[in-house]
């Protein structure tokens, strides 16, 4: 579905092969401050880079990505 065009209800992206990787961004890291909540979460992150490449991030630590990428000089 990814990969056709939107003429015929893809989302045209072209570049997408079946093994790219994948970026999820869920809720705020709040909702998993308990033990439980946590290695729950911690769980489901590993389980889907490992089969799937699909990287799980807390809202939180995709904002700080960004700021660190974006605040650091280029490279000369």
């Amino acid at each position: 579905m990814a990969r056709k065009s939107k003429a015929e209800d893809g989302l045209g992206l072209f570049d997408i092969r079946p093994r790219s990787s994948g970026l999820v961004v869920v809720g705020q890291n709040a909702k998993y401050k308990t033990e439980k909540g946590f290695e729950n979460f911690n769980k489901h992150r590993h389980d889907a880079l490992e089969q799937q490449r699909i990287k799980i991030e807390s809202y939180e630590i995709f904002i700080e990505s960004l700021r660190f990428r974006f605040n650091k000089a280029p490279y000369a």
